[in-house]
């Protein structure tokens, strides 16, 4: 798959810089720039995040491989269409045609998939949704990037090979001027802090105090545990001051509250207790539990009894996402609908894109069940995160198949012989970006690779497989059966044509009997004259 990127590079390139020394630093110029354009605008995003004062978290790593998979997307697909207009040797009308022809695809899946993170924005756990927020602003800008970047740069190398002008590879023409970029990237570098445009210090490895403790560490580690037996008698007179202080400044509150009956007994007004169970490592099965007692304390109004679990707001959310996630997948498919149908002019072909989108993410919320993720806050945003994907491998097969001429079977060969390779490009691609994010021991990013690796294959299967094979049952039913103000269809047409032109035949042979008839007739009334005669 790399030769076959590196020809279909060669030949878009090699049609711009045609000498035989210089095709190689075209190629490199045109990868450069496909994979600069996702690189700028992750930084740029990265920028903006900590401009508006957010910070950075960990999450936020994965943007720039993520953008990187994503935006060469639309490269490779912007490449595939500049090699199929080859002939054409104006610059501009090749660069015009090319923008007519992929121009609207690549908006629909950029607008989407910026969208799909926009809603994710609205996540409550706050490190993802500045997650959702930094990529929705990364793919945002590198579509721009795609058109204002790579567009002029493709045009200028076909312009410099019309008019044979190449000029020399040089940047700085100075040492003052090779000063000046680096200290314009240090200060831009400088702008990016951990902890946020203040600078402060965000994690705790950036202490100063951080490399004492390596020193302390090694003495106490095989002590520490001993002492603290031998000490165990003690712990009480230490710990018990503190815990008293920590109890009167809450109002010393009383476990068991007691009132006196005017008979002199003590009466039990209010207490608490610790519920204790075994087997809850998983967070699913507390939030279960958590559920099962507050239904047992709503049967008992009269005794106003609360429960209170210091993660009450997660385990609630988990309760709670099942709902949510099918309610934002349905504004997220509506979302996208809207959107293709802006673009493609025709209802079948929306109902087709949003029909593998449902499929698509329902397929891949069994195939994330089937490898042993919980339906969790995290899962749910990548699953919203994939609807956004998806549209990718389906919006380019349907906007081209709408744009062509001729047969439903030769409308869906030329959109795959076009798409194909640029989707299994992207999808590659993508993997690859993503594979490095498998290794790293954090449980919102493994989450987060496997949704991109199971989105990336179900997607490729709808794409390249289910959606053509729809386009053409849905199209092929649309002859049979669609009248619309009178006119006929195609098939009805030509099926009374022909029984029209069976009609003309048969009167032809009529005629022609007739006048063979005729002519017998008239012929054995000369015979019997003469024979008379």
């Amino acid at each position: 798959m790399t030769n076959k990127f590196y020809k279909n590079i060669k030949e878009a390139s090699s049609d711009c810089w045609p000498l035989p020394p210089v095709p190689l630093l075209s190629v490199l110029c045109v990868v450069l720039i496909s994979i600069l354009c996702p690189l700028l605008s992750s930084l740029a995003a990265f920028g903006l995040c900590t401009w508006m004062g957010n910070p950075l978290y960990t999450i936020m790593c994965v943007t720039p491989f993520l953008i990187a998979g994503v935006g060469v997307d639309d490269a490779f697909i912007m490449l595939q269409s500049w090699q199929h207009h080859r002939t054409i040797e104006c610059p501009r009308r090749r660069l015009s045609c090319v923008m007519v022809h992929v121009g609207p695809s690549i908006t629909i899946t950029s607008l989407t998939n910026t969208i799909a993170f926009g809603i994710g924005f609205f996540t409550p756990t706050p490190q993802m949704s500045l997650f959702c927020l930094c990529t929705s602003i990364a793919v945002f800008i590198d579509y721009l990037l795609t058109f204002t970047l790579l567009c002029p740069v493709l045009h200028q190398l076909a312009q410099r090979s019309v008019r044979r002008v190449f000029p020399r590879p040089c940047v700085c023409q100075s040492s003052t001027e090779y000063l000046k970029c680096l200290g314009v990237c240090r200060v831009q570098c400088d702008g990016l802090s951990v902890g946020g445009p203040s600078r402060e210090l965000g994690r705790p490895t950036d202490s100063a105090l951080a490399p004492t403790l390596r020193a302390v560490r090694p003495p106490c580690r095989p002590f520490l545990a001993l002492d603290g037996l031998r000490t165990a008698p003690a712990v009480p007179s230490v710990l018990l001051p503190i815990w008293s202080f920590f109890v009167d400044q809450l109002g010393n509150p009383p476990i068991i509250k007691t009132e006196t009956a005017p008979d002199g007994s003590l009466n039990v007004v209010a207490f608490q207790f610790t519920i204790v169970t075994r087997h809850m490592t998983e967070w699913w099965n507390r939030a279960v539990v958590e559920e099962k007692v507050r239904a047992i304390l709503e049967r008992f109004p009269q005794f106003n009894a609360t429960l209170h679990d210091g993660d009450a707001a997660i385990l609630n959310m988990l309760l709670t996402v099942k709902s949510d996630l099918i309610g934002s997948i349905a504004v997220t498919i509506v979302s996208m609908a809207v959107i293709c149908s802006l673009f493609i002019y025709s209802r079948l072909g929306v109902c087709a894109i949003a029909l593998c989108i449902s499929s698509i993410c329902f397929t891949l919320v069994g195939v994330l069940s089937w490898c042993g993720a919980d339906l969790d806050p995290v899962t749910m945003v990548d699953v919203l995160l994939a609807t956004g994907f998806s549209v990718d491998y389906t919006a380019h097969v349907a906007h081209q198949y709408h744009t062509k001429k001729g047969t439903s079977i030769d409308r869906i060969a030329h959109s795959l012989h076009e798409m194909c390779p640029p989707m299994l490009q992207a999808g590659i691609s993508t993997a690859l970006c993503m594979l490095p994010l498998a290794f790293v021991p954090t449980y919102a990013i493994v989450a987060f690779a496997k949704t991109i690796f199971a989105v990336i294959l179900i997607g490729l299967l709808h794409g390249l497989f289910l959606l053509p094979v729809f386009l053409c049952a849905l199209h092929k039913d649309k002859r049979k059966r669609k009248t619309h103000g009178g006119e006929l269809n195609a098939e009805k047409g030509e099926e009374e044509e022909e029984e029209q032109l069976r009609k003309d035949d048969m009167l032809e042979e009529d005629g022609e009997k007739g006048e063979r008839r005729v002519g017998e007739e008239g012929g054995g009334g000369t015979t019997d004259a003469k024979n008379g005669g």
